[in-house]
Protein backbone atom coordinates (compact mmCIF):
# COMPACT_ATOMS: atom_id res chain seq x y z
CA UNK A 1 0.00 0.00 0.00
CA UNK A 2 1.28 3.49 -0.88
CA UNK A 3 1.72 6.15 2.00
CA UNK A 4 0.40 9.08 2.53
CA UNK A 5 3.21 11.37 1.16
CA UNK A 6 3.84 8.50 -1.76
CA UNK A 7 0.40 9.66 -2.91
CA UNK A 8 0.89 13.28 -2.68
CA UNK A 9 3.91 12.98 -4.38
CA UNK A 10 2.28 10.79 -7.32
CA UNK A 11 -0.15 13.62 -7.47
CA UNK A 12 2.35 16.46 -7.69
CA UNK A 13 4.48 14.19 -10.05
CA UNK A 14 1.42 13.90 -12.47
CA UNK A 15 -0.20 17.25 -12.04
CA UNK A 16 3.95 18.49 -13.44
CA UNK A 17 3.39 16.21 -16.20
CA UNK A 18 -0.11 17.53 -17.64
CA UNK A 19 0.85 20.46 -17.74
CA UNK A 20 0.65 22.60 -20.93
CA UNK A 21 3.40 24.99 -21.96
CA UNK A 22 2.23 28.25 -22.68
CA UNK A 23 3.60 30.03 -25.93
CA UNK A 24 3.72 33.69 -24.41
CA UNK A 25 3.80 35.54 -27.92
CA UNK A 26 6.49 35.29 -30.42
CA UNK A 27 9.61 34.74 -28.09
CA UNK A 28 11.85 35.57 -31.07
CA UNK A 29 11.20 38.85 -30.11
CA UNK A 30 13.66 39.12 -27.73
CA UNK A 31 16.77 38.55 -29.51
CA UNK A 32 17.71 42.31 -30.16
CA UNK A 33 20.15 41.40 -32.45
CA UNK A 34 17.81 40.46 -35.24
CA UNK A 35 15.39 43.22 -33.90
CA UNK A 36 16.83 46.03 -33.88
CA UNK A 37 17.52 45.80 -37.71
CA UNK A 38 13.20 45.87 -38.03
CA UNK A 39 12.22 49.57 -39.10
CA UNK A 40 8.73 48.72 -37.02
CA UNK A 41 7.30 48.47 -33.73
CA UNK A 42 5.51 45.50 -32.42
CA UNK A 43 3.79 45.21 -29.78
CA UNK A 44 1.92 42.21 -28.71
CA UNK A 45 -1.22 42.51 -26.97
CA UNK A 46 -3.12 39.64 -24.81
CA UNK A 47 -7.21 39.35 -24.78
CA UNK A 48 -7.24 41.86 -21.80
CA UNK A 49 -5.62 44.25 -24.15
CA UNK A 50 -2.36 44.31 -22.39
CA UNK A 51 0.88 44.72 -23.81
CA UNK A 52 2.93 41.49 -23.17
CA UNK A 53 6.15 42.05 -25.28
CA UNK A 54 7.48 44.66 -26.99
CA UNK A 55 10.68 44.64 -29.25
CA UNK A 56 13.91 47.33 -28.79
CA UNK A 57 12.49 49.34 -31.68
CA UNK A 58 8.90 50.02 -29.98
CA UNK A 59 11.07 51.68 -27.16
CA UNK A 60 13.15 53.78 -29.66
CA UNK A 61 10.04 55.22 -31.51
CA UNK A 62 8.08 55.65 -28.17
CA UNK A 63 11.15 56.83 -25.76
CA UNK A 64 9.86 54.86 -23.40
CA UNK A 65 11.71 51.83 -21.25
CA UNK A 66 10.18 48.50 -22.13
CA UNK A 67 8.99 48.20 -18.30
CA UNK A 68 6.81 51.54 -19.06
CA UNK A 69 5.13 49.44 -21.48
CA UNK A 70 4.71 46.07 -20.36
CA UNK A 71 0.90 45.31 -18.90
CA UNK A 72 -0.26 48.68 -19.41
CA UNK A 73 -3.56 48.83 -21.76
CA UNK A 74 -2.54 49.75 -25.32
CA UNK A 75 -5.24 52.04 -25.87
CA UNK A 76 -3.07 54.14 -23.47
CA UNK A 77 -0.30 54.70 -26.45
CA UNK A 78 -2.13 54.57 -29.33
CA UNK A 79 -5.21 56.46 -31.03
CA UNK A 80 -6.78 54.81 -34.78
CA UNK A 81 -7.59 56.86 -37.34
CA UNK A 82 -7.74 60.27 -38.21
CA UNK A 83 -8.61 63.22 -36.42
CA UNK A 84 -12.75 62.98 -36.77
CA UNK A 85 -12.82 59.11 -36.76
CA UNK A 86 -10.95 58.01 -33.74
CA UNK A 87 -11.45 54.91 -33.20
CA UNK A 88 -10.93 52.58 -29.85
CA UNK A 89 -8.64 50.17 -30.39
CA UNK A 90 -9.84 47.77 -27.96
CA UNK A 91 -12.98 47.24 -30.23
CA UNK A 92 -10.92 46.47 -33.40
CA UNK A 93 -8.64 44.19 -30.78
CA UNK A 94 -11.83 42.19 -29.83
CA UNK A 95 -12.98 41.74 -33.54
CA UNK A 96 -9.26 40.26 -33.93
CA UNK A 97 -10.23 38.02 -30.92
CA UNK A 98 -13.52 36.96 -32.07
CA UNK A 99 -12.49 35.78 -35.48
CA UNK A 100 -12.22 32.37 -35.21
CA UNK A 101 -10.28 30.30 -37.64
CA UNK A 102 -10.46 33.15 -40.01
CA UNK A 103 -7.45 35.34 -40.29
CA UNK A 104 -8.46 39.17 -39.75
CA UNK A 105 -5.75 41.66 -40.76
CA UNK A 106 -6.27 45.48 -40.15
CA UNK A 107 -4.80 48.63 -41.55
CA UNK A 108 -4.81 52.09 -40.88
CA UNK A 109 -2.33 54.66 -42.24
CA UNK A 110 -3.79 57.67 -39.91
CA UNK A 111 -2.81 56.90 -36.34
CA UNK A 112 -1.31 58.63 -33.31
CA UNK A 113 0.84 56.85 -30.49
CA UNK A 114 0.68 58.93 -27.37
CA UNK A 115 4.88 60.39 -26.51
CA UNK A 116 4.09 62.34 -23.50
CA UNK A 117 0.85 64.27 -22.30
CA UNK A 118 0.59 67.21 -25.60
CA UNK A 119 3.19 64.91 -27.85
CA UNK A 120 2.25 62.58 -30.59
CA UNK A 121 3.73 60.81 -33.53
CA UNK A 122 2.18 59.58 -36.68
CA UNK A 123 2.22 56.30 -37.47
CA UNK A 124 0.86 53.53 -39.62
CA UNK A 125 -0.73 50.67 -37.97
CA UNK A 126 -1.49 47.28 -38.73
CA UNK A 127 -3.16 44.20 -36.74
CA UNK A 128 -3.13 40.73 -37.33
CA UNK A 129 -3.94 37.87 -34.64
CA UNK A 130 -1.75 35.26 -33.49
CA UNK A 131 -2.78 31.60 -33.36
CA UNK A 132 -2.07 29.15 -31.29
CA UNK A 133 -2.17 25.58 -32.89
CA UNK A 134 -6.03 24.56 -32.68
CA UNK A 135 -6.59 27.58 -34.74
CA UNK A 136 -7.45 30.47 -31.72
CA UNK A 137 -6.46 33.58 -31.49
CA UNK A 138 -4.78 33.97 -28.23
CA UNK A 139 -2.31 37.19 -28.98
CA UNK A 140 -2.50 40.14 -31.62
CA UNK A 141 0.24 41.80 -33.10
CA UNK A 142 -0.23 45.50 -33.78
CA UNK A 143 2.65 46.97 -35.86
CA UNK A 144 3.54 50.31 -36.47
CA UNK A 145 5.84 52.22 -38.97
CA UNK A 146 6.66 55.94 -38.73
CA UNK A 147 5.24 58.33 -41.24
CA UNK A 148 7.88 60.56 -43.24
CA UNK A 149 6.20 64.01 -42.71
CA UNK A 150 5.87 65.53 -46.53
CA UNK A 151 8.52 68.28 -47.36
CA UNK A 152 10.62 67.32 -44.06
CA UNK A 153 14.18 66.28 -43.65
CA UNK A 154 13.75 65.07 -40.58
CA UNK A 155 13.63 61.26 -40.97
CA UNK A 156 16.50 61.21 -43.60
CA UNK A 157 19.02 61.89 -41.01
CA UNK A 158 17.46 59.04 -38.63
CA UNK A 159 19.00 55.88 -38.17
CA UNK A 160 15.37 54.39 -39.20
CA UNK A 161 16.46 54.65 -43.02
CA UNK A 162 19.51 52.47 -42.49
CA UNK A 163 17.94 49.78 -41.22
CA UNK A 164 17.57 46.18 -43.33
CA UNK A 165 14.55 45.70 -44.71
CA UNK A 166 12.52 42.29 -43.51
CA UNK A 167 10.01 40.59 -41.65
CA UNK A 168 9.26 38.30 -38.59
CA UNK A 169 7.07 35.17 -38.66
CA UNK A 170 5.63 32.32 -36.98
CA UNK A 171 5.22 29.19 -38.49
CA UNK A 172 4.26 25.47 -38.69
CA UNK A 173 6.67 22.88 -39.01
CA UNK A 174 5.04 21.20 -42.27
CA UNK A 175 5.62 21.35 -45.97
CA UNK A 176 3.78 24.15 -46.68
CA UNK A 177 5.64 26.56 -43.83
CA UNK A 178 2.16 27.14 -43.09
CA UNK A 179 2.72 31.12 -41.92
CA UNK A 180 0.45 31.94 -38.31
CA UNK A 181 2.05 35.09 -38.32
CA UNK A 182 4.03 37.28 -40.49
CA UNK A 183 4.59 41.36 -40.56
CA UNK A 184 4.15 43.94 -43.27
CA UNK A 185 7.56 43.71 -44.32
CA UNK A 186 6.74 40.28 -46.23
CA UNK A 187 4.74 42.29 -48.95
CA UNK A 188 7.84 44.71 -50.32
CA UNK A 189 10.04 41.38 -50.03
CA UNK A 190 7.22 38.64 -51.71
CA UNK A 191 4.95 41.04 -53.12
CA UNK A 192 1.94 39.09 -50.71
CA UNK A 193 0.08 40.81 -48.33
CA UNK A 194 0.29 38.98 -44.57
CA UNK A 195 -3.18 37.61 -45.02
CA UNK A 196 -2.09 36.27 -48.21
CA UNK A 197 0.12 34.45 -46.53
CA UNK A 198 -1.39 33.26 -43.25
CA UNK A 199 -3.10 30.09 -43.44
CA UNK A 200 -2.13 29.41 -46.96
CA UNK A 201 -4.81 31.69 -47.67
CA UNK A 202 -3.64 32.23 -51.27
CA UNK A 203 -0.13 31.00 -51.63
CA UNK A 204 1.78 28.72 -49.10
CA UNK A 205 5.25 30.11 -48.08
CA UNK A 206 6.80 27.36 -49.57
CA UNK A 207 5.31 27.98 -53.07
CA UNK A 208 6.89 31.26 -52.61
CA UNK A 209 10.89 29.30 -52.20
CA UNK A 210 12.47 29.15 -55.53
CA UNK A 211 11.89 24.94 -56.59
CA UNK A 212 15.16 24.46 -57.01
CA UNK A 213 15.98 24.96 -53.24
CA UNK A 214 12.73 23.98 -51.49
CA UNK A 215 14.41 20.37 -50.45
CA UNK A 216 17.31 22.44 -49.43
CA UNK A 217 15.09 24.32 -46.98
CA UNK A 218 13.42 21.97 -45.59
CA UNK A 219 16.96 19.60 -45.21
CA UNK A 220 18.30 22.17 -43.37
CA UNK A 221 15.32 22.88 -40.74
CA UNK A 222 15.68 19.13 -40.31
CA UNK A 223 19.18 19.28 -39.27
CA UNK A 224 19.18 22.31 -36.84
CA UNK A 225 15.95 21.39 -34.89
CA UNK A 226 17.17 17.54 -34.41
CA UNK A 227 20.15 19.60 -32.75
CA UNK A 228 18.21 22.13 -31.73
CA UNK A 229 20.28 24.97 -33.02
CA UNK A 230 19.83 28.59 -35.25
CA UNK A 231 18.02 28.22 -38.73
CA UNK A 232 20.62 30.26 -40.96
CA UNK A 233 20.45 30.43 -44.93
CA UNK A 234 20.13 31.86 -48.14
CA UNK A 235 17.83 31.29 -51.12
CA UNK A 236 15.78 32.53 -53.53
CA UNK A 237 12.29 32.97 -53.88
CA UNK A 238 9.97 33.97 -56.78
CA UNK A 239 7.97 37.01 -55.76
CA UNK A 240 4.24 37.84 -56.81
CA UNK A 241 5.46 39.91 -60.02
CA UNK A 242 7.71 37.06 -60.83
CA UNK A 243 11.00 38.24 -59.82
CA UNK A 244 13.80 35.98 -58.39
CA UNK A 245 15.09 38.07 -55.29
CA UNK A 246 17.36 36.61 -52.67
CA UNK A 247 16.65 36.70 -48.88
CA UNK A 248 18.37 35.29 -45.83
CA UNK A 249 17.26 33.37 -43.42
CA UNK A 250 17.34 33.34 -39.82
CA UNK A 251 15.47 31.51 -37.72
CA UNK A 252 14.93 28.63 -34.61
CA UNK A 253 12.56 26.11 -33.43
CA UNK A 254 9.95 26.89 -30.39
CA UNK A 255 9.47 23.64 -28.07
CA UNK A 256 7.80 22.38 -25.41
CA UNK A 257 8.60 20.59 -22.47
CA UNK A 258 8.51 17.27 -24.13
CA UNK A 259 10.87 18.38 -26.98
CA UNK A 260 8.26 18.69 -29.73
CA UNK A 261 8.16 21.03 -31.88
CA UNK A 262 5.72 23.69 -31.67
CA UNK A 263 6.53 26.90 -33.92
CA UNK A 264 9.07 27.82 -36.12
CA UNK A 265 10.14 31.39 -35.97
CA UNK A 266 12.50 34.08 -37.50
CA UNK A 267 13.27 37.00 -39.62
CA UNK A 268 13.88 37.42 -43.39
CA UNK A 269 15.55 39.69 -44.77
CA UNK A 270 16.31 40.94 -48.84
CA UNK A 271 19.97 40.04 -49.52
CA UNK A 272 19.48 40.65 -53.80
CA UNK A 273 21.13 43.52 -54.18
CA UNK A 274 24.12 41.75 -52.36
CA UNK A 275 24.12 38.58 -53.85
CA UNK A 276 23.73 41.03 -57.29
CA UNK A 277 26.93 42.76 -56.10
CA UNK A 278 28.79 39.33 -55.74
CA UNK A 279 28.01 38.11 -59.15
CA UNK A 280 29.03 40.91 -61.01
CA UNK A 281 32.11 41.14 -58.93
CA UNK A 282 32.48 37.36 -59.80
CA UNK A 283 32.31 38.26 -63.36
CA UNK A 284 34.54 41.08 -63.35
CA UNK A 285 37.21 37.94 -61.87
CA UNK A 286 36.46 36.17 -64.73
CA UNK A 287 36.72 38.69 -67.29
CA UNK A 288 40.22 39.95 -65.03
CA UNK A 289 41.52 35.65 -65.09
CA UNK A 290 40.84 35.83 -68.70
CA UNK A 291 43.06 38.95 -69.49
CA UNK A 292 46.30 37.73 -67.51
CA UNK A 293 45.71 34.50 -69.77
CA UNK A 294 45.94 36.36 -72.78
CA UNK A 295 49.63 35.86 -74.15
CA UNK A 296 51.64 37.23 -77.08
CA UNK A 297 54.77 36.64 -78.69
CA UNK A 298 57.11 39.73 -79.85
CA UNK A 299 60.38 39.69 -81.85
CA UNK A 300 63.25 40.88 -80.44
CA UNK A 301 62.31 44.38 -82.24
CA UNK A 302 58.81 44.37 -80.21
CA UNK A 303 56.44 43.19 -82.89
CA UNK A 304 53.89 41.06 -81.99
CA UNK A 305 54.05 37.66 -84.45
CA UNK A 306 51.37 35.27 -82.39
CA UNK A 307 48.82 36.05 -80.10
CA UNK A 308 46.19 33.85 -78.01
CA UNK A 309 42.26 33.75 -78.65
CA UNK A 310 41.93 35.53 -75.09
CA UNK A 311 44.32 38.31 -76.08
CA UNK A 312 42.43 38.74 -79.76
CA UNK A 313 39.02 38.53 -77.44
CA UNK A 314 40.32 40.78 -75.29
CA UNK A 315 41.17 43.46 -77.45
CA UNK A 316 38.31 42.92 -79.48
CA UNK A 317 40.02 41.43 -82.83
CA UNK A 318 38.93 38.25 -84.45
CA UNK A 319 41.85 35.39 -85.82
CA UNK A 320 42.07 34.87 -89.80
CA UNK A 321 40.22 31.74 -88.93
CA UNK A 322 37.57 33.53 -87.76
CA UNK A 323 37.29 36.02 -90.17
CA UNK A 324 36.44 33.15 -92.91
Amino acid sequence: MSTNSEKTNLGRNKKKTSVKPKVNSLSILSNEALFNQLNDAILIVDKNFSITSVNSKTEKIFGKKKSLLINKNVSRFLIVGGNSKNQDVTNILKKIFASGKKSKEFKFKDCKITLSKNKFQSVNCSMTAIKNDSGKTEYAAIVLSVKEEKGSDKNKSSDFNFEIPGFIYRCANDKNWTMKFITDGCTSITGYRPADLIENKKISYNNIIHPDYRKLVSDKWKKVLKEKEYFEFEYPIISRKKELKWVWERGKGIFSEEGKVLYLEGFITDITERKNTETMLLLKNIVFESAISANSIADIKGRITNLNAAFLNLWGYKSKSENH
